[in-house]
């Protein structure tokens, strides 16, 4: 399983929607505002998942069986746009007093649909800023990439 929360009060009112990239695809996970976290449940294995606002940002996972993980969606400053990075919290994280307050105060919520008609064309909108964004992200250094590993399981 990996959680994925939004600690931070800044921003409250811009949404950020995290994906799951099957192949070369998308696959939306779910949304979140400030202090909410969504647990999603999926195979052990290797995994990439994407947070989009008004860019894209991407964490590669390999995860292990029967284990929690946790990933932190946090807002980056700018000018009135909703921008975003998704990063891993490590082990040694989990065990802190400010992750464990984070984690307390964060509302639980579950994947909603999308309204009728409304998720196709955000799709083709979701896929446009996916092809722009992991064309950079995939050129970068592999040691400078944030990356959840499977001994970040607890």
């Amino acid at each position: 399983m990996v959680v994925f929360m939004r600690p931070s009060a800044f921003g409250v009112a811009i949404e950020s929607s995290i994906f799951e990239i099957k192949g070369d695809t998308p696959s939306l996970i779910g949304t979140l505002v400030a202090k909410q976290k969504l647990a999603y449940q999926l195979e052990p294995g290797k995994h990439l998942f994407m947070v989009a606002g008004n860019n894209a940002d991407y964490l590669s996972a390999e995860l292990r069986p029967n284990k929690t993980y946790y990933v932190r969606i946090a807002p980056i400053m700018g000018k009135w746009i909703g921008r975003f990075e998704i990063t891993p919290m490590p082990i040694n994280m989990l065990y802190s007093a400010r992750f464990k307050g984070s984690l307390k105060e964060c509302e639980e919520v579950e994947k909603t649909a999308a309204p009728a008609g409304e998720e196709e064309s955000e799709m083709a909108a979701i896929q446009s800023k996916h092809k722009e964004y992991y064309a950079k992200w995939a050129s970068e250094d592999r040691s400078k990439k944030p990356k959840l590993l499977p001994r970040d399981g607890k």
